[in-house]
């Protein structure tokens, strides 16, 4: 199934110890990508993936599976996906005149949801579901020659639906893009990153003005026939001294929240804080350049 394609970036081989926190950032100044590994408490690991020179937007921040397996990742060749114990990579399919990007892995990880963006323009693209095997075909769920301005998209927990959000909007499809369904009631945010929660009755997401996250705080909505509730704010990024918080994961038990959260002056970190709502607090400082293209991903073995 695996090949040795050249690509040579220096990745961990070897069993995942776990529980941990996969942090992946693309740095859009510097233009490279890291991973690092996290425990639980904070303390980082190791570095998992070094920066490497990369060229927005044929390059994307990579995502891990549940398992720690395998990653995924866009590169000039198309959809990428790396073997972590043989350090071996396959060609999973490429797209035309496309850039993937926003790579996700369904719970059984037989299924890929990325973004197809169009070269001239790395935040418009569609979005796309494809096999988890070398070869497959994708599928188009949006067609909308490349016209959404898409964030990272999510599995439901039964793989069945996909949650994304276009022009600020949220949405969930099915996996063959024909049911969509509007998840959205409240159009004075801007809405991003959803996430389902373990049960499938709720969804997680990032709400702010603007497209970039100005003023993003964590909401949260009951999933209803026909869309979702209106949304419930979980954070006050304010009170803690942050400008933004964003990018919502939840543990495998679904007890904690993580996010990231941007300083004024900054900085970007990682927090936790009860999925329910309260207080939260800082995991570990300094995780990201940026933080604009930057996934957490949790490795529960």
């Amino acid at each position: 199934m695996w090949a040795d394609t050249g690509y040579k970036t220096p990745v961990e081989v070897g069993t995942v110890s776990a529980p941990c926190i996969y942090v992946s950032t693309f740095d859009v100044q510097s233009y490279r990508y890291s991973a690092e590994k996290y425990n639980l408490e904070g303390s980082k690991r190791q570095q998992v993936i070094d920066p490497v020179q990369s060229s927005w937007p044929y390059f994307s921040t990579p995502g891990f599976s549940p398992s720690g397996e395998f990653m995924v990742f866009g590169d000039r060749e198309g959809l990428q996906m790396r073997d972590m114990r043989t350090n071996l990579t396959s060609l999973i399919c490429d797209i035309p005149g496309r850039a993937v990007g926003n790579v996700q892995i369904s719970p059984d990880q037989g299924k890929l949801a990325f973004n197809g963006l169009i070269a001239d323009g790395p935040v418009f693209g569609d979005l796309y579901v494809v096999d988890a095997r070398p070869g497959a075909t994708p599928v188009n769920l949006t067609n909308s020659d490349g016209g959404e301005i898409l964030s990272v998209p999510a599995f439901s927990p039964d793989g069945k639906q996909i949650a994304y959000t276009s022009w600020g909007v949220m949405y969930a499809t099915d996996l063959e893009g024909a049911r969509k369904t509007e998840m959205q009631k409240d159009y004075s945010y801007w809405t991003a990153d959803p996430i389902y929660t373990r049960d499938g009755l709720r969804i997680i997401y990032t709400a702010g003005t603007g497209w970039l996250y100005e003023g993003g705080e964590i909401f949260i909505a009951a999933v209803a026939e026909g869309g979702a509730d209106k949304g419930v704010k979980l954070t006050e990024a304010r009170q803690y001294g942050l400008k933004r918080a964003y990018t919502p994961m939840l543990s495998p038990d679904g007890t904690t929240l993580y996010f990231l959260g941007e300083t004024y002056t900054g900085l970007v970190h990682l927090y936790a804080m009860p999925a329910n709502g309260g207080a939260f607090r800082m995991v570990a400082p300094c995780v990201s350049a940026t933080g604009l293209d930057t996934r957490l991903t949790f490795i529960a073995k």
